[in-house]
């Protein structure tokens, strides 16, 4: 057994980390490892904190921290291995808008910083670096799920990849979502007390609900499939996200939307 006991699951927004933090967390718990934290966190500096006064300490080898970050790294990094998922640009775009409910600007600047990301990424070593493609979560999940757990050096059958895909589905987390939403609502109307931790606020001053164990918040599913960014925008806004997006795009392998 390797002494690494860190997984950072890292990289641009609205990639599918929220994803791939639940399956690699799954991935561990089918070999009863303890998983850190037991309830998922919502800012970077407490992802680091922990990191910071827990896990490089830590000799225990039962104990697995899945940390989840969109803060740039260092390769340096003791104990730990790094996941970064990859997306189309005009995919992440479309996301973060309908999510984040942020001006278009925002959005093609979060889409266009992807790059710095993933160039900053792929200089570190051979063996440390796993990278995901989201187009692989709708079309490959379950060969993706086998290959991280190779990743994690935590091997599990093909079985069991197919029943944590199901688990961490678009049905599935849109279910557990709306599970949250509705304990919510339960408690304010019955004035019982909504923990803080479960609702995120976003940029227009309305709020997500967020549930503790899995990370996963309202909106995190949306009914787009890959390529179909176009639904999310007017005429106008998608003539100014291709001509901010499509170079990069391209450059990165994607089809070109002029």
């Amino acid at each position: 057994m390797s002494k690494f006991n860190t997984v950072w699951v890292t990289g641009t927004p609205r990639t599918g980390s929220m994803w791939t933090t639940n399956v690699i967390r799954e991935i561990y718990s089918t070999k009863q490892f303890a998983l850190h934290p037991q309830e998922q966190l919502q800012n970077n500096s407490d992802w680091l904190n922990l990191f910071k006064d827990c896990a490089i300490a830590d000799t225990d080898a039962n104990n697995r921290y899945i940390l989840k970050i969109h803060t740039l790294l260092n390769p340096n990094l003791p104990k730990s291995r790094f996941v970064v998922n990859t997306r189309n640009p005009y995919d992440i775009c479309a996301s973060f808008f309908d999510f984040m409910k942020c001006d278009l600007d925002r959005a093609i600047e979060v889409a266009l910083n992807h790059r710095a990301v993933m160039e900053h990424y792929k200089s570190f070593k051979t063996g440390l670096l796993f990278v995901v493609k989201y187009e692989d979560l709708e079309l490959d999940a379950i060969n993706s799920i086998l290959a991280l757990s190779e990743f994690v050096e935590c091997k599990i059958s093909k079985d069991t990849a197919r029943k944590i895909s199901a688990k961490y589905d678009k049905r599935s987390v849109k279910k557990l979502i709306e599970r949250t939403e509705s304990e919510i609502q339960r408690k304010i109307i019955q004035k019982e007390h909504v923990h803080d931790k479960m609702v995120v606020e976003r940029a227009d001053g309305s709020f997500r609900s967020f549930d503790l164990d899995t990370g996963f918040q309202s909106g995190h599913i949306s009914r787009r499939k890959c390529g179909e960014w176009r639904n999310t925008f007017s005429q106008k806004q998608i003539t100014t996200v291709i001509n901010a997006l499509d170079d990069f795009a391209a450059g990165m392998g994607y089809m070109s939307e002029r």
